[in-house]
């Protein structure tokens, strides 16, 4: 009798022990990788959704940076140029066609960094979690909109630059110019550097006269560091 319950025993107890290995292999699922932050947030907005056929309609957008300060194109974060990949569908799912192109394209000026001529583009610098704001004024002096029920849409491929530079007067920038010239010329030192030392003399006075935004920044065009697609929230707007 004794040996027949140690049996059972034992018995029992490799049945328990086969039964750990199984225990152990239910785990939790592990939790799913947190999303990276964007580059940046677009934000499409109305005033309101009802519109009559003869009214003004204006639309507003932000742009938010994401984790990283961005050096962008002033065009495509700032009033009208920040609309031109905008995208309307009408209420069949038809996409309309502009009957104007709505401007994009930036400022385009030559400064000289580091003995080289630069050609920059109008830039802006987004601080992380900052925002910009563009407005357009009316949106029917690009888009004819009858009556009726219409989707908007922006999309952005927005430039994102390594270097900026501080703005520079055009006339210290020809300046800058003539010094390199007389740099690479052939004549003698001596004369260089009386022909440099007038020089820079009269971009020290120019300076003292002249006043210059420094706080505008310009982009090198060779600095590019890549593009980033961008889409906004959609909004509904009906016309009657």
């Amino acid at each position: 009798m004794m040996y027949r319950v140690f049996i059972c025993f034992c018995i029992l107890g490799l049945g328990t022990i086969g039964c750990l290995p199984r225990t152990l292999e239910v785990q939790t699922a592990p939790p799913a990788p947190a999303k990276p932050p964007s580059i940046a947030e677009l934000r499409l907005s109305l005033e309101k959704e009802v519109y009559s056929e003869d009214e003004a309609i204006p639309l507003r957008m932000s742009v938010r940076a994401g984790k990283f300060d961005l050096l962008v194109p002033a065009v495509s974060v700032g009033d009208e140029g920040a609309f031109a990949g905008m995208i309307i569908t009408d209420e069949a799912g038809k996409e309309l066609t502009p009957t104007a192109p709505i401007p994009s394209e930036g400022h385009i000026k030559n400064l000289l960094h580091d003995g080289q001529a630069l050609d920059c583009i109008h830039g802006v610098e987004l601080k992380s979690g900052a925002e910009s704001v563009a407005a357009l004024e009316n949106l029917l002096a690009y888009y004819n909109l009858p009556p009726g029920e219409y989707t908007l849409q922006v999309y952005m491929d927005l430039q994102v630059y390594r270097e900026s530079l501080p703005d520079q007067s055009p006339m210290v920038v020809m300046i800058e110019k003539d010094i390199l010239e007389i740099q690479r010329s052939r004549h003698r030192d001596e004369v260089k550097r009386e022909a440099i030392s007038h020089l820079q003399e009269e971009i020290a006075a120019i300076q003292r006269e002249q006043r210059v935004d420094y706080d505008k920044i310009y982009l090198p065009l060779d600095s590019l560091r890549g593009k980033a697609r961008l889409e906004s929230n959609t909004v509904t707007l009906r016309v009657e």
